[in-house]
């Protein structure tokens, strides 16, 4: 049985509507390149995150787990988001 890959995506903590593009085309790219055999982990820079990122998180995680390509929030996404179902 092969491995399954697993990348990660980090989303900034700070972002913020005003700084959103970039990161929003990145994380968008990620989520459609990832498939049940290549699933995405999601996680959050370090520091308290803002109402953007933690929103992009959940979407995120949301468009993943509907593909079966989530393989779930690392260590700070998860103590921010610990009630979101991961698949």
């Amino acid at each position: 049985m092969a491995s399954l890959r697993q990348d990660m995506f980090t989303i900034n903590a700070d972002c913020d509507l005003a700084s959103v593009g970039d990161l929003l085309g990145r994380l968008k790219q990620q989520v459609g390149a990832a498939t049940p055999d290549n699933p995405l982990a999601l996680d959050l820079a370090p520091g308290r995150p803002t109402a953007v990122a933690l929103q992009l998180a959940v979407s995120a995680a949301r468009s993943l787990g509907q593909r079966g390509a989530f393989a779930g929030f690392a260590d700070t996404a998860a103590r921010f988001l610990p009630h979101v179902i991961e698949s």
